[in-house]
């Protein structure tokens, strides 16, 4: 498969997994403040970034 069809793939496949998850990501998050998900999202790409840096052995980076 072409490079650029897959490319399109995969942006029609985003476009779809966000336009049907954001509604209930927003729902769902609506009363939590903008500190708190930052937080969040610091915490758990810590958290699997990582393991994950190790496990590949790309340690160089850190």
């Amino acid at each position: 498969m072409k490079e650029e069809k897959l490319g399109y793939i995969f942006a029609v496949f985003a476009f779809l997994f966000w336009g049907a998850v954001s509604p209930i990501y927003f729902k769902e998050v609506g009363g939590v403040t903008a500190l708190e998900v930052l937080m969040h999202r610091v915490v758990w790409s810590f958290l699997i970034l990582i393991p994950l840096v190790y496990l590949t052995k790309q340690t160089e980076v850190l």
